[in-house]
């Protein structure tokens, strides 16, 4: 059958095996479908696969009758594996049902008749699984008869001097390994003995007389006894002649091949292990001194092959130890040295060494070395093909690439070995809580195997190695459509060359030496090997090299003998052996790859469920999901295994083919779904949040202070490498769980669409526990989440716009909003109420004495630090840099206001517009009536020749029943709240007026809002429609004020004509007026509330008025006086400043004011009661206050008289203002721009407060020298 057409010029050779490489490209492949790595093309290629006897063997072979016989009993052999393999099926997979049975009741009425109904329905319901019960038992006695028929004919043919061949020995280990494997699963399997027992009592029970009792009684018996097979096999061998024989040559078979390294899969190895153990066990009675002397048997070889695996897999869940095999010996007693017989076993419940490592199954860096060594290999042989193409490449070049795929083969087989032995390792040596202190006392025999079982290192180890493999594996196979053509050269020119040139050597030199036999077997060898083999030639061809070299193997005796080949012909056929054996896995490299990698068995825990009596384990203890949590949970500090994050899903798809494909059970591969679809909703849930915590860190730290970054990253672990999670979110788009591709970046953007709406929930949750001082806060994790938002949206489209989460959480689209109505209700609740204003500072802070109790607000709420900054770390600093700003409010509070709300601040404005009217309505107009009704008939202004302490004593005594009203300071807090209030909006403009809220207010998405707010509050009319929508403007858009909102001039304007129709009401029922010494009019009345103010209360408690209410009540005082035109009245007569302009004239004492009876002693007391103010944020201890003098007094008075004159001037500016506008940014139109607004930049821009965010006023030198400097003053 070998190809002869081959012309004998010297390129000849070559050229028919270019051409014959080319022909065999699409017949050698296998069927299926491949992709190019290169090019991207799919190809299908189709392959007939025929068995091992449906082949034509070649007919002038001599030794073809031997291997048609051999050929029969491997088939047979492989008849029963089959049969073998579908009872183990069965028997893993069996889940018992005498649970699930229920029992009859046996009342005192019950019917017996009914009761014998209900035994035989629950009879005809089991009886199919006790068909197959009985069918097991049946096939326990054919296979035995079957394998020792086998047995038989095959030691016989070894006796007849025609050895079988490795391919013989490795079915019979096969035979004999999985016999024993069904045979170890029915002693571990107790479900089957108790269903069987429930049936056979209940079908006893119903009658006694039936035929197949005593087939029953045989199934009881069969299902109760242990080793059932073994115990069989076992008295077999003494019965069969040459056995011992044959069992020995098995051994040495198997060990032959595990040391030219010729197995195609881990589990293929670890058969060949266990038959050299089973080999032993059935040879044990033959193991004695002196037969194995007569025989010449040696086990040192045995002993090395068995000390090198110590544990191997048995099947699924099940694990033995090679040492438990050799157990079953009794004459030799092995000793194979560090591997007890007593640790494991197939039943972890047995001893245990108790340890969590063991021996270094996994040497990660030399598998690491080795593999990036191997890649190497490999990217150059593909570089190679694709640069030289196949039909250009020598016969060298070929044989480097079929070297190449051989290699990746058997570090494939290596690298899964590795896992399978390990993960073995485990189940066979369990840990327990004496051994592990963090496995608990309750915990299952599963989890002492598995989840307590594996270190933090040995997880990242079988991580990174399963990663490896699974990415191995994808290359071979995506490698193979352009490695093809070159690898079947290679095999063509490899056999040509050694049927033409080699065998054709050892022919000729067999003959000279006369060795006809060996002569006779190559020359059969010849014919066979061509470069287009069968499967059958290949067999044969294999088996005849194996009889070769068996022959020459051994050394000829006597004087003068030699071999009959030469050591170079030796070398040669060992090359052939090695060649024939990977040619046909090579051929189907990608079976050839998908058996190698095989990991099912991380999964199944069959074994584990019966013996821990569970319907199922929890997916805490399932081992692909320990390796997905243990890469989500490493550290920054951890290798970085990113590229293998998906990989563990791998072993679902194992579990789920060995389900449908090997055991045949549908309810297996349901529950394999059920956890992979639960991984992986977990997996995107940690995940998320693993990425959303990593991108909002990093949004976080680009807005903290610089000067403390460093600093941070040390303690928040910021030096972490981030590319990471951009690796994975830039290149990973889907993965493959079970067939089916999953779209990664589109579940993820839904999941991490719920995470920005937790994390927003939680920041406006935060804020409306907070008080108007969370402003600054708010706009800052606003800012971060945004900016994380902006990072993650180009790897997501899935994810959502962050305005519209924005909207959808704060609720603006059904109403105001929950934080505009939450500023709205701080402002109108808790900063008009509780702050006082300082108007050389331009801040507001808390004041001492807490007018209000109970602010109303929600309790504070705990939140995930990853909703907030990211980390604890990042929380505690920004807290810090932020702590300043929680003590006061000012520029940089109502700048985040204005940003925050934009168009909406017309809201705001209305809302504060509404609660000053209703104050002035409601609350103030009351007590000015009552003022000006218990105000002095006549007060004249004193003459300067009464010196200062005179006209002081002079206003104090006329004005004594207004000065001991008790609602006095009650006046002082609704004027304090308007102040505010008034003041807020004053703030509001100038922050509008100076930032981007122009251009948020005129863009065309918020037009109908703000046209609505245009059309209730009379506010200037939007700008040109011309404008490009969401345009930014220019460098110079914000240089004109004029087009901001004029919010103070709307507010003066729409004030005014209620002040004026309430003035009448303050005065109703008074006499009239002619003269300025009997006036009542609201000037006098602000006139002693003034000189009060300054004189001070004996209702505060210790503190003096302005340290209680601020400038506030001042500013509220003078734009009533300005909105009812009397402000240059009040100017010429206050009786403070009369008190004042005296100092002036006679000079200042330093005396202490008088007092009115008893109220310094009121105070002293007051002030003693209260030695601390729990007043909120920045309240502090108060301090004694010593006794105000009359020069403090003055200082007050030319304070505020400076303060009206600056108020009165900017009230005409703003009045007067033509569009809108903030008034105080106009020179010479009141104060400067700095004066009553903070000039520096907001809290964004670094850490603390700056010094330039302290305004500091123009006129701040007259300001100072006629400030009140008490003490005690904390503004």
């Amino acid at each position: 059958m070998a190809s002869t057409s081959t012309t004998g010029a010297p390129g000849g050779l070559l050229s028919a095996g270019t051409a014959a490489a080319t022909a065999l490209v699409h017949r050698e492949l296998p069927c299926g479908t491949r992709v190019s790595t290169s090019t991207g093309k799919t190809v299908f290629v189709e392959r007939p696969s025929l068995a091992l006897l449906d082949l034509p063997l070649c007919s002038s072979v001599a030794e073809v009758g031997y291997f048609s016989r051999e050929a029969a009993w491997i088939t047979e052999l492989g008849r029963v594996r089959a049969c073998a393999e579908t009872f183990i099926s069965l028997v893993y997979a069996y889940r018992g049902c005498f649970k699930a049975v229920p029992t009859f009741a046996n009342s005192p009425g019950a019917n017996e008749q009914a009761k014998t109904e209900f035994y035989r329905l629950v009879e005809e319901i089991v009886k199919p699984e006790v068909v197959k019960m009985k069918q097991l038992m049946e096939f326990y006695d054919t296979a035995a008869a079957d394998v020792v028929a086998v047995c038989k004919e095959a030691a016989q043919s070894l006796a007849a001097g025609q050895p079988p061949t490795e391919h013989f020995f490795l079915a019979l280990g096969e035979t004999l390994d999985m016999l024993l494997v069904l045979d170890a699963l029915k002693n571990v399997k107790t479900s089957l003995n108790n269903d069987f027992t429930l049936i056979f009592r209940r079908s006893r029970s119903i009658s006694k007389t039936q035929g197949d009792d005593k087939e029953n009684q045989m199934l009881y018996l069969f299902l109760a006894n242990k080793d059932v097979l073994y115990g069989k096999l076992k008295a077999a061998v003494p019965t069969i002649p040459g056995m011992d024989d044959l069992l020995w040559e098995l051994a040495h078979a198997a060990i032959d091949r595990i040391d030219r390294g010729h197995w195609a899969s881990p589990q293929e190895k670890f058969v060949l292990v266990k038959s050299v153990a089973n080999a032993m066990v059935f040879l044990d009675p033959y193991l004695l001194p002196k037969p194995m002397a007569a025989k010449k048997w040696k086990l040192d070889r045995v002993t090395r092959a068995l000390r090198a695996v110590p544990v191997v897999p048995l099947y699924g869940d099940l694990a033995v130890e090679v040492a438990q095999i050799l157990t079953k010996c009794t004459v030799h007693r092995w000793e194979l040295g560090g591997s007890g017989s007593t640790g494991g076993g197939t039943s972890p419940g047995g001893a245990s060494n108790g340890e969590s490592g063991g021996p270094d199954l996994l040497p990660v860096a030399a598998i690491r070395l080795q593999y990036s060594d191997y890649l190497a290999k490999l990217a150059l042989a593909i570089d190679l093909v694709r640069r030289t193409g196949a039909d250009g490449m020598i016969d060298s070049q070929c044989r480097e690439v079929f070297e190449t795929v051989t290699e990746g083969i058997q570090l494939l087989n290596d690298l899964a070995g590795h896992i399978l032995q390990m993960n073995a390792f485990k189940y066979a040596h369990p840990t327990n809580p004496s051994a592990n202190p963090d496995c608990p006392e309750t915990a299952l025999n599963y989890e002492m195997a598995i989840r307590y079982n594996y270190s933090q290192e040995e997880r990242f180890a079988v991580v990174e190695v399963l990663a490896m493999t699974k990415q191995l594996e994808d290359k071979l196979v995506r490698s193979e459509i352009e490695l093809g053509p070159a690898l079947a050269k290679h095999t063509m020119c490899f056999m040509n060359s050694m049927q033409q040139m080699a065998l054709t050597n050892m022919v000729a030199y067999t003959a000279k030496k006369k060795r006809p036999q060996t002569n006779a077997q190559l020359k059969s060898l010849a014919e066979l090997v061509g470069p287009s083999m069968a499967d059958a030639q290949v067999y044969m061809a294999r088996g005849l090299v194996e009889r070769i070299l068996k022959a020459t193997a051994v050394k000829p005796t006597g004087f003068m003998k030699e071999n009959d080949l030469k050591d170079a012909h030796i070398i040669e056929l060992q090359g052939l052996q090695n060649q024939l054996f990977w040619v046909t896995l090579v051929r189907d490299l990608a079976a050839t790859v998908r058996r190698a990698c095989d990991l099912s068995e991380l999964w199944y825990k069959e074994f584990y469920l019966e013996l821990s009596k569970q319907i199922q384990f929890p997916i805490e203890t399932s081992l692909p999901w320990i390796l997905v949590n243990t890469l989500l949970d490493a550290s920054a500090s951890a290798a970085d295994l990113t590229h293998a994050l998906f990989v563990p899903f791998a072993i679902y798809d194992d579990a789920a083919q060995r389900a449908l494909r090997q055991l045949k059970v549908q309810y297996l591969y349901d529950e394999i779904e059920a956890e992979a679809n639960l991984a992986f909703d977990l997996f995107l849930h940690k995940y998320c949040a693993k990425v959303f915590k990593a991108y909002k860190c990093r949004a976080a730290a680009a807005y903290y202070a610089t000067q403390f970054k460093v600093k941070l990253e040390k303690s928040s672990g910021l030096e972490g490498p981030f590319n990471q999670h951009e690796l994975v979110l830039a290149h990973i788009k889907s993965i493959r769980i079970l067939g089916r591709d999953v779209p990664f970046n589109q579940a993820l953007g839904q999941m991490m669409n719920m995470t920005f709406r937790q994390s927003l929930e939680a920041i406006v949750s935060r804020f409306e526990s907070s008080d108007i001082t969370g402003v600054i806060e708010l706009e800052h994790l606003l800012t971060i989440l945004h900016h994380t938002h902006d990072a993650l949206a180009p790897h997501l489209p899935a994810l959502d716009a962050f305005d519209v989460m924005l909207a959808e959480i704060d609720e603006a689209t059904v109403g105001h909003g929950r934080i505009l109505s939450h500023m709205a209700a701080e402002i109108a609740r808790d900063f008009a109420y509780q702050f006082s204003f300082n108007a050389i500072t331009n801040r507001f802070v808390r004041c001492a004495m807490p007018m209000v109790e109970n602010s109303g607000r929600a309790a504070t709420r705990q939140h995930k630090h990853e909703y907030l900054y990211g980390s604890k770390h990042l929380f505690l600093a920004f807290s810090s840099q932020l702590a300043p700003y929680l003590l006061f409010v000012g520029k940089a509070h109502f700048d985040s206001m204005a940003r925050l709300l934009g168009p909406r601040v017309a809201l705001v404005f209305a809302d504060i517009t509404a609660t000053f009217e209703a104050h002035l309505r409601d609350r103030l107009s009351p007590y000015l009536w009552a003022l000006s009704k218990e105000f002095p008939a006549t007060l004249k202004l004193p003459g300067l020749d009464y010196g200062v302490m005179g006209t002081f004593e002079y206003f104090q005594v006329i004005l004594k029943p207004l000065l001991t009203f008790k609602d006095l300071t009650t006046v002082f807090q609704i004027l304090r709240e308007m102040g505010n209030l008034f003041l807020c909006i004053r703030f509001l403009e100038l922050s509008m007026a100076s930032g981007d809220t122009l251009n948020i207010f005129h863009r065309t998405k918020t037009r109908d809002v703000a046209t609505d707010a245009a059309q209730v509050l009379h506010l200037p009319p939007l700008a040109s429609s011309a404008a490009a929508p969401g345009a930014v403007p220019g460098p110079g858009a914000h240089a004109s004020a004029s087009a901001a909102p004029a919010l103070v001039k709307m507010f003066l304007l729409h004030l005014r004509p209620i002040v004026q129709s309430l003035a009448p009401v303050w005065s109703e029922g008074l006499p009239p007026s002619t003269t300025y010494d009997t006036s009542r009019e609201l000037y006098r009345v602000v006139s002693f509330l003034q000189f009060s103010f300054c004189s001070g209360s004996s209702y505060t408690k210790g503190y003096s008025c302005r340290e209680v209410f601020g400038d506030s009540v001042h500013w509220a005082a003078v734009l009533l006086l300005a909105w009812t035109r009397q402000i240059d009245v009040f100017l010429a007569l206050d009786f403070t400043f009369h008190v004042c302009h005296a100092g002036k004239v006679h000079g200042i004492p330093t005396t202490p004011l008088p007092t009115l009876g008893q109220t310094a002693a009121v105070a002293a007391a007051a002030a003693a009661a209260s030695p601390t103010t729990p007043g909120g944020a920045g309240s502090q201890p108060a301090s004694p206050v010593a006794a105000p003098t009359i020069a403090d007094f003055i200082h007050q008075g030319e304070y505020y008289r400076g303060i009206t004159h600056q108020i009165a001037r900017y009230y005409e500016a703003a009045k007067s203002s033509p569009g809108g506008g903030s008034a105080g940014t106009s020179a010479g139109a009141g104060p400067a721009a700095g004066q009553f607004g903070i000039g520096g930049g907001g809290p964004l821009g670094g850490g603390g407060v700056g010094l330039s965010e302290i305004a500091v006023p123009v006129d701040v030198g007259e300001l100072r020298s006629t400030a009140y400097d008490g003490a005690g003053f904390g503004m």
